[in-house]
């Protein structure tokens, strides 16, 4: 059985055409399950708010009445991590640093992923144009719309696809598995603390997260495709 399993392990890190469905598989789910959100949200918007309702208000109410002074202050530095000048450091600091080891691909498709999600974020909100919760329940000053939840889908799309490159330089299924584990974990963090401060619906998050990783693993799918053609091509 132990052989098994190996001999598994060693065919999906030697075969890329497998890791490409894994991928499609893993892209499809992120971007269903937004889908699945997505018409829950309209629906609440037409006047049928059953199941969206209780998702939204339940987590809020159990956050707002935990709230003191030092999970306020943890709440503000997490949503920093996803804010717009964080973000362009981030992107900045890891091009810089890509260029050294001639990543240049890598840097393209880090850009691409960003700006994306970035994109998708103003897209999304203009469309929906779903009010954010009310104002007496925020701790920070925001604008705009609600839904989806920009931090969340930036936030995801970008340390997501860090994580990927990550996974890269290590071949173990354990390694990679705990990077993606911590990735997915520090993007719930930064996701959550939009509910805590009153920013955001749970829904708009959960939204965000499901975008951005789905955004994330289509990028994944189609860096792994170059890939391989890259390596045919070389071949010949």
């Amino acid at each position: 059985m132990r052989f098994k399993i190996n001999w598994f392990i060693h065919k999906l890190q030697a075969d890329k055409k497998i890791r490409i469905w894994l991928w499609i598989g893993f892209t499809s789910l992120f971007l269903g399950a937004f889908l699945v959100v997505t018409t829950e949200v309209q629906e609440a918007a037409a006047g049928h708010p059953e199941l969206i309702g209780v998702i939204d208000n339940l987590p809020s109410h159990f956050l707002s009445h935990i709230r003191n002074p030092r999970l306020n202050g943890i709440a503000v530095d997490l949503t920093a991590l996803g804010s717009g000048t964080v973000v362009a450091l981030f992107v900045l600091a890891t091009a810089i640093l890509m260029s050294f080891r001639k990543r240049y691909f890598q840097i393209l498709h880090l850009l691409v992923a960003t700006l994306g999600s970035a994109i998708l974020t103003v897209v999304m909100k203009f469309y929906f144009e779903r009010p954010r919760p009310e104002a007496s329940m925020r701790l920070v000053h925001v604008d705009g719309y609600s839904y989806p939840s920009g931090h969340s889908l930036v936030s995801a799309a970008l340390y997501f696809t860090f994580a990927i490159f990550l996974c890269q330089d290590f071949n173990k299924p354990v390694q990679r598995t705990l990077i993606i584990g911590f990735s997915l974990i520090f993007i719930f963090l930064i996701a959550t603390s939009r509910v805590y401060l009153g920013a955001h619906y749970i829904s708009d998050v959960i939204a965000g997260v499901l975008l951005g990783v789905g955004w994330a693993s289509l990028l994944g799918v189609a860096s792994t495709y170059f890939q391989i053609r890259r390596d045919s091509h070389d071949a010949k």
